[in-house]
């Protein structure tokens, strides 16, 4: 399969969180809440094409566990990079009420669900 197959992949993460920040633009709980969801949206990009670059380079590594690992790290630096987003942004900005992490959920899903499917596939390929 073909790499490109896989950043091509990512754009419908992309497009449905673009959708997501659009109503979060429309609906006045969450837009004072933008540059938030935009950070987040930069993030889970950037950690998305760490989880596909990581997985196409050690898919194919003499050591079949290495594969397993670098999955399971870039999906526990994500999870806890996104807590920390979260913490920090609440901090230095408390939010009026707890609405606020929606649109960054569903964002998170999205970009958690391209993931998984991209290193499946990934996992999934013959070995050449």
């Amino acid at each position: 399969m073909n790499n490109i197959y896989y950043y091509y992949g990512l754009g419908i993460p992309f497009l449905l969180s673009l959708i997501t920040l659009g109503f979060a633009y429309s609906n006045s709980i969450f837009y004072p809440h933008l540059s938030f969801y935009l950070v987040c949206l930069l993030v889970f990009v950037l950690f998305a094409l760490l989880a596909v670059l990581a997985g196409l380079k050690t898919y194919n590594h003499r050591n079949p566990g290495l594969f397993g690992s670098a999955v399971l790290s870039t999906m526990t630096f994500k999870m806890l990079g996104s807590i920390l987003l979260v913490v920090v942004y609440v901090k230095l900005y408390p939010p009026v009420n707890k609405w606020f992490v929606l649109p960054f959920f569903l964002m998170y899903i999205y970009f958690t669900i391209f993931e998984a499917w991209a290193l499946i596939q990934i996992g999934r390929s013959t070995k050449t």
